[in-house]
């Protein structure tokens, strides 16, 4: 295992660690506001597919999700109007008054930018934040690129 995976999957854990903190608050977990969100940008509705595929998780996982939601009652799924093979994603009135508060309380007021941006300065040489910014996008980007990639043409080039 290459010693960047480890510093990845260690970011990814305290940063999950500190959602689940920050989220318990509101009653909801990470995975479950990152769903609820993806609706909530999208007037509300949007393909259980094309769902799965903007959060990329399997269909096994977002059926999973997508159910454990309906039971709380934050989501509803309906068949679609023109494709019946595809089910919509209805963010409920409920679930929109939880992503509305989390919103409100963590995101709009930009409180884990600033903490993003502390991060991304620590240490006072002047780095300009936008562009630290833009180059951990990018790297983690590139990253997962090159491993969303089919393993045989990985292996063969």
């Amino acid at each position: 295992m290459d010693d960047l995976f480890l510093e990845v999957k260690r970011g990814h854990l305290v940063l999950n660690r500190w959602a689940l903190l920050k989220l318990r608050e509101f009653g909801v977990t990470p995975a479950r506001f990152a769903l609820m969100r993806a609706l909530y940008e999208r007037n509300f509705k949007w393909a259980q597919s094309e769902l799965r595929m903007e959060l990329g998780v399997a269909r096994a996982t977002i059926s999973r999700m997508v159910r454990a939601l309906v039971r709380l009652g934050w989501i509803e799924r309906k068949v679609n109007a023109f494709d019946r093979r595809t089910l919509d994603c209805i963010l409920t009135y409920e679930g929109r008054k939880i992503v509305a508060s989390v919103m409100s309380a963590l995101v709009w007021p930009k409180l884990i930018a600033k903490i993003v941006d502390a991060a991304l300065t620590f240490g006072g040489d002047g780095a300009d934040v936008e562009k630290e910014r833009w180059a951990v996008g990018w790297l983690v980007r590139r990253i997962v690129f090159a491993f969303a990639i089919p393993r045989t043409l990985a292996e063969s080039g």
